[in-house]
């Protein structure tokens, strides 16, 4: 049984995964290839992580609320079915990945471990807790990972509706890729501001001895 003091925690996470994965089904449904086993990779992954991480902090935060519950043994069985699923990531992009290109590839193995290692701090706390259920900083440990799993739920989900990523280091990267030649493209359209149609053929202005007060 968690102590009282973490009771509205979990509530206010259980709400709010619950709502997250309500809209991430949302906009699964909206575009459902993109999670299909044929679609596109990247997008596979955005979705798969993005569920798995909510999943994860909505189920332990109910576990949790339940009177008399053993919160520990929760945590490592729903930590290692995370682990898995990163597991099973890896191996996607191990076998699919050079279709993307390798910095791409990159981020997405680099993003994947990062998930993957907090379900492993996860699963070393849950054994802790089930050892002793009454630790207090342990509880506390996986408050924070369950703050951080819906972190991490909320930012693969807004990737997989296809928003521009926000950040310090996603402004970096969009400015050292430059322009893209769609916005290139779309300058070259754009009329010069400066620049003055000739006139027509027989306008007053082409006409000798017309002074432009006269138009």
């Amino acid at each position: 049984m968690i102590p009282e003091g973490y009771h509205d925690f979990f509530l206010g996470a259980v709400t709010v995964g619950a709502a997250l994965v309500g809209l991430l089904f949302v906009s699964i449904s909206v575009n459902p290839g993109g999670a299909a086993l044929t679609g596109e990779l990247t997008m596979r992954l955005r979705a798969t992580s993005a569920f798995s991480a909510l999943l994860n902090a909505l189920f332990v935060s109910l576990v949790a609320l339940l009177p008399e519950s053993t919160v520990g043994g929760t945590v490592v069985g729903v930590a290692a079915s995370g682990l898995l699923t990163v597991l099973g990531l890896l191996l996607m992009l191990v076998v699919k990945g050079r279709e993307t290109g390798f910095p791409p590839l990159v981020r997405m193995v680099v993003l994947t471990l990062g998930q993957g290692t907090i379900y492993a701090f996860q699963i070393v706390g849950g054994v802790r807790l089930v050892r002793d259920p009454g630790d207090l900083g342990e509880v506390q440990t996986q408050a924070i990972l369950i703050v951080v799993l819906l972190v991490v739920g909320v930012l693969r989900a807004w990737e997989y509706v296809g928003a521009r990523r926000i950040g310090l280091l996603a402004t970096v990267a969009e400015a050292a890729r430059g322009p893209r030649p769609g916005d290139a493209a779309t300058a070259d359209a754009r009329p010069d501001d400066g620049a003055r149609t000739p006139p027509a053929p027989g306008s007053p202005s082409e006409r000798p001895g017309v002074a432009a007060d006269d138009r």
